[in-house]
């Protein structure tokens, strides 16, 4: 079976799939409201080591195997790896989405808002938290946006400061 060849004037729509946690049935899903989601061209991604059972217009990214890290693999690391340079061959605007969401509509402001910048949803606090002011200034990594290719540094950074 040969895999769908990447077209490099689309943008990239990628997902992890890693595990039993979520079958299968997850990411044909989630392919199927992009599809019906995203008016441009693009190109759909599963990063996972178990290809089995996906549509056959999804490009399979193996999965990465352990960078070498004293820490539980696979762990948080893993959608920071997606930003590497090279990874899975991806280049250009790429956004990726958690197994569990659920498109209801248009997917393409995505992809429009502040182009060429990384940006990622702000996470949610609970109203207690923003009244006592400790509303922390973090993203929620469900759903974030990168230029693949050019996004290294994010990866770089957080290693660093880790």
């Amino acid at each position: 079976m040969s895999l769908p060849k990447i077209n490099h004037h689309s943008v990239n729509v990628l997902c992890l799939k890693y595990g039993n946690r979520y079958p299968v049935e997850y990411v044909n899903k989630l392919y199927s409201g992009v599809k019906r989601n995203l008016k441009r061209p693009f190109t759909f991604h599963c990063c996972t080591e178990d290809p089995e059972g996906l549509e056959s217009n999804i490009r399979v990214i193996p999965f990465p195997e352990n960078p070498g890290l004293s820490r539980p693999w696979p762990d948080v690391l893993v959608k920071l790896m997606l930003t590497q340079d090279g990874f899975g061959g991806l280049e250009g605007p790429t956004l990726f989405l958690d197994l569990d969401m659920v498109i209801l509509g248009s997917i393409d402001p995505f992809f429009d808002y502040e182009k060429g910048k990384n940006c990622m949803i702000r996470n949610w606090v609970n109203l207690r938290k923003t009244l006592s002011g400790r509303r922390p200034l973090v993203g929620n990594s469900s759903v974030f946006r990168f230029e693949a290719g050019s996004s290294n540094y994010i990866y770089e950074t957080f290693i660093r400061e880790m």
